[in-house]
């Protein structure tokens, strides 16, 4: 071994991530795969990324690592599932069933949030918007009424 990288691979051999076939998963949160389409059987912990939890169900295709390529043990990554392209336009059977006017009440503050932006409907008839950009358009006219109007 002359070089610095042998050793460490002697020391610490790679890691390997690639496909896996859930074969059953146990209540201690084991789940056993199949790797690849090989005999080799591996037990492994799921992932945890913050959001829901992912439902895994014998014959399910996930993304494992495993230490190494002698090691019965790794983690899946996550479930492998088909892309399904969002719908961007609503059929008319669609559009029909929706009420024509929503209302949200509420005893106290609404708030709408999504990622930076921010919408708050005060109990008091305060309007907060907080985003980092703000764009309004209007067809014809814009107005903004009000006894003062300040702008930064």
């Amino acid at each position: 071994m002359s070089n610095l990288s042998e050793i460490l691979l002697s020391i610490n051999p790679p890691a390997s991530i690639g496909a896996a076939r859930v074969l059953g998963a146990e209540d201690g949160g084991v789940v056993t795969v199949r790797v690849g389409g090989t005999d080799r059987m591996a037990e492994c912990h799921v992932l945890a990324t913050g959001g829901e939890p992912v439902a895994l169900c014998a014959g399910d295709d996930v993304l494992v690592w495993l230490a190494d390529a002698s090691a019965s043990g790794g983690v899946v990554i996550g479930k492998i599932v088909a892309y399904a392209q969002p719908n961007a336009i609503s059929a008319a059977a669609e559009l029909a069933a929706r009420p024509p006017k929503l209302l949200f009440e509420a005893q106290g503050d609404i708030v709408l949030r999504n990622g930076g932006a921010r919408l708050t409907l005060g109990r008091d008839g305060d309007v907060d918007l907080v985003c980092k950009r703000f764009t309004a358009r209007g067809h014809r006219l814009l107005e903004l009424l009000a006894p003062m109007i300040k702008l930064n």
